[in-house]
């Protein structure tokens, strides 16, 4: 499965993104995030999808990211402490994208 984000991801339609992620995560499915359209985000969308990737974790799902976290997420990320490795150095949610873990 896999859900396309593009545009101005924000507090406004937050709410919406929720939704959209929610619906698609099913226990043992995957559901690829594609950010390549993401023009602008906030905080909300970090938390949003981070919620997301959470409750697929805890119904045997797997939320993932198609590609790395384009710029305009990274800079969210960075201003808001989110790290973009793992406590060893290696890519997590956020940078790993297409790989596999």
């Amino acid at each position: 499965m896999s859900v396309v984000f593009e545009g101005e991801q924000l507090l406004a339609n937050a709410d919406h993104a929720k939704t959209i992620l929610l619906s698609e995560i099913q226990p043992d499915q995957e559901v690829v995030v594609d950010l390549a359209g993401l023009t602008r985000a906030d905080l909300s969308f970090v938390q949003t999808l981070e919620a997301a990737r959470r409750q697929a974790e805890a119904c045997g799902a797997e939320l993932r990211l198609a590609a790395p976290a384009p710029e305009a997420l990274r800079e969210v990320l960075e201003l808001g402490g989110f790290p973009l490795v793992d406590s060893h150095g290696e890519p997590n949610f956020w940078t790993n994208g297409a790989q596999t873990s």
